[in-house]
């Protein structure tokens, strides 16, 4: 059987014994795997040791161990490692013969760790082909720290349709040393019956005592979604409700219809990065001018805050460079992606726009996002990988407000421009 790769990625072994929902995910090695497999008790829901291997391409001076002496969950890791002298590639893979069914939601966590170095790449990446292997039909950045204590990731992923098989690769760019361990594969929910709704809505109140009145709890349908991480609303157009997830774009609330509707399925496969919202600002006058910033991995391309004038039937990029011409990162599917929204337009004035980024400190466009300028007088772009957090307005008063990651949020008054 003919199994076409990418020709720069060469996996050549198999993960053993993944758990889904309580059932036993078996692989086997495949026909032309060779002999030489690294084994481990690698996965935290492993019931068999999984097989590893670096690929073909992968530096020289790379090296791929079962680490005994360092691990998140004894009794031991999978370390990677680049080697010494200039940044060089080190990239170990496993398949998956077995994958959750097209459309089923899943997660993939783990921990991973690093030595101290200038990381170009540090992550997990999953490919996925169709049934002959001929087409690639999803290429899935997991964003994966690489700081030098353990740190967990957790991303939800849904196979597209016609996948079949799927790889696995640990991956890292630089100089130094990395750690992968407890790596599992869950779905998110138990099964449910076909049409069964996915998400829960406030319906009608009951009384639960005669004192204190509650809501009863339903179900509505969402589609596709992944985790919700944030709700956006207009103040004077209520109405006008908006949903980011960390997967899959953002989605408007038809009334109407009661129905959630997307409105980021339009991007192209080159663009795909920006399928994924780390924040939603709706023009407090015109409830259908919308912004998002849109980033799902960091190490993704591109990164870029859209703009929609007719209530995200089409999107424009507005350009957002910092001061090095980079792409601002946004990072969707990242750390803090549930702690507020990191984009304001102005409640007094609907042409300023604000946006907290995540490396690259406060932006402000004075013209409904036509330009950008960098504030050079914020003091701080915050902590590492989260940078700022939240940007939000107190109108009545003329205040900004910025959170700072591994710090207090920070507050600036300025009549009449916020």
């Amino acid at each position: 059987m003919s199994r076409n790769y990418l020709s720069h990625l060469s996996p050549t072994v198999i993960l053993s014994f993944l758990m889904v929902t309580g059932l036993t995910y078996s692989c086997s090695a495949l026909d032309d795997a060779p002999s030489a497999m690294l084994y481990g008790n690698f996965s935290a829901d492993s019931t068999s040791s999984e097989r590893w291997e670096l690929s073909k391409d992968t530096a020289a001076t790379a090296r791929l161990t079962r680490d005994t002496g360092v691990s998140h969950s004894p009794p031991d890791s999978l370390r990677l490692d680049t080697g010494t002298g200039a940044a060089k590639k080190a990239v170990a893979s496993c398949v998956l013969e077995k994958i959750p069914a097209p459309g089923t939601a899943f997660r993939l966590r783990g921990n991973t760790k690093a030595t101290v170095g200038d990381w170009k790449r540090f992550g997990l990446v999953l490919q996925v082909f169709n049934a002959d292997w001929s087409k690639q039909l999803a290429w899935i950045e997991v964003n994966a720290p690489h700081e030098t204590t353990w740190k967990g990731f957790d991303q939800s992923v849904t196979l597209p349709e016609g996948a079949a098989h799927a790889v696995m690769y640990f991956w890292i760019e630089g100089n130094g040393s990395g750690w992968l361990d407890d790596f599992s594969l869950k779905t998110t929910l138990p099964a449910q019956p076909a049409g069964e709704p996915t998400a829960l809505s406030a319906t009608v109140p009951v009384v639960v005592k005669s004192d204190r009145p509650a809501y009863r709890w339903g179900n509505v349908i969402m589609g596709g979604v992944e985790y919700a991480t944030g709700l956006v609303w207009s103040p004077k157009h209520p109405e006008a409700l908006f949903l980011r997830a960390d997967g899959g774009g953002i989605w408007r609330l038809d009334r109407k219809k009661r129905a959630w509707i997307p409105l980021m399925d339009q991007q192209t496969w080159k663009d795909r990065n920006l399928n994924t919202v780390d924040s939603i600002a709706i023009d407090p006058v015109d409830s259908r001018t919308l912004y998002v910033a849109a980033g799902g991995s960091r190490w993704g391309k591109p990164h870029d805050v859209l703009k929609s004038v007719d209530s995200g039937v089409t999107w424009q990029r507005t350009g957002l460079k910092n001061e090095r011409g980079e792409d601002v990162i946004s990072e969707g599917n990242g750390g803090d992606k549930q702690g507020g929204e990191r984009l304001l337009v102005g409640p007094r004035n609907p042409q300023t726009v604000w946006f907290a980024s995540r490396n690259d400190g406060l932006f402000v466009s004075r013209d409904a996002a036509k330009t950008w300028q960098s504030v050079k007088t914020f003091p701080t772009k915050g902590g590492r990988w989260h940078g700022l957090t939240f940007v939000a307005s107190d109108a009545a008063r003329g205040v900004l407000y910025v959170g700072v990651h591994a710090g207090a949020a920070t507050s600036a008054r300025k009549e009449g421009e916020n």
